[in-house]
């Protein structure tokens, strides 16, 4: 069941996350090159560049699982029916219908 419902959020979402991120990964370019004032230390630097990438990661994943839902605020979302998610597949419950 979650392959099908990653696999509708990879086709649904995985454009808008990629945007997103690229968005994101522009806006921080002058975080990853600055210099601190002042630092005589490499460490600060090396943590700031993490955090960037940090940050460019969590919004690929925050708008691959709700783009959709964004979209809503905005647009009319783009739904899909997963029968097979919806309706048991399994042989045992075949019957029962």
């Amino acid at each position: 069941r979650w392959l099908k419902v990653v696999s509708m959020l990879i086709i649904y979402n995985s454009r808008a996350a990629l945007v997103a991120m690229l968005v994101t990964a522009i806006a921080l370019v002058p975080t990853w090159w600055s210099h601190v004032p002042g630092c005589k230390s490499d460490h600060l630097v090396l943590h700031q560049r993490f955090m960037v990438v940090g940050i460019c990661h969590g919004v690929h994943l925050l708008f691959l699982c709700f783009w959709q839902r964004f979209r809503s605020l905005l647009f009319t979302p783009q739904f899909a029916f997963l029968d097979k998610l919806c309706i048991a597949q399994s042989p045992e419950l075949a019957d029962l219908k």
